[in-house]
């Protein structure tokens, strides 16, 4: 039931789709659709590096950092010659907050 009301890749867009995915999976009680809260966008984020790639770019940048917000799917992509902490804080600073 846990993945069912907070996994990150499911979405839900109301009250009554959240109750119907439980139903499904065996759960009721007679206040269940007014005992869950909906979800709110950019609540949680994922963040991966691409790379080492081979590539023939002037710029020399061979990784790429990917941000990706579960709820609504949206992406935030920059490509780097490195990957260092302090390059990842900035891309979130930027990208994210």
């Amino acid at each position: 039931m846990k993945e069912v009301h907070e996994g990150a890749f499911e979405t839900h867009t109301n009250n009554h789709a959240l109750a119907r995915k439980i139903l499904r999976v065996g759960y009721y009680w007679t206040q269940m659709e007014s005992d869950y809260s909906t979800p709110w966008s950019f609540s949680m984020w994922g963040l991966d590096t691409i790379g080492p790639i081979e590539t023939k770019v002037p710029n020399k940048h061979r990784f790429i950092l990917v941000a990706i917000e579960y709820f609504t799917k949206w992406m935030e992509v920059a490509s780097y010659a490195s990957v260092t902490r302090s390059i990842v804080v900035r891309f979130i600073k930027i990208y994210i907050i």
